[in-house]
């Protein structure tokens, strides 16, 4: 029943889903240092850059087997996959683009 329903999600998902591509000022954004980052006990990460701005990496959690980390710095977030960079709105979008996109 819980891959029936999600396999209407992914039917039910638009593509719009994908974010516009990163700009130079998120590029800038990524590219700052971390003055610290630690683990926060569930697989993930946090930490703060040079200027100020907060980061994390989590672990998406899911029953489908995918192994899927969102990554936040600053109002800019991803997702990461072994298929790729996934960007998205939501966890459920970032796992409907992942089974749209080809194995590598």
């Amino acid at each position: 029943m819980k891959a029936l329903l999600f396999l209407g999600v992914i039917l039910a998902t638009p593509l719009i889903a994908w974010a516009s591509l990163p700009t130079s000022s998120v590029s800038a954004l990524l590219a700052e240092r971390p003055v610290y980052f630690a683990q926060d006990g569930k697989g993930g990460f946090f930490g703060q850059t040079e200027t100020g701005k907060q980061f994390t990496q989590r672990v998406i959690t899911n029953d489908l087997n995918v192994r899927l980390h969102k990554f936040t710095i600053a109002d800019y977030s991803f997702y990461i996959s072994e298929r790729g960079i996934i960007n998205a709105q939501s966890d459920t979008a970032a796992l409907s683009i992942y089974f749209s996109l080809a194995k590598v």
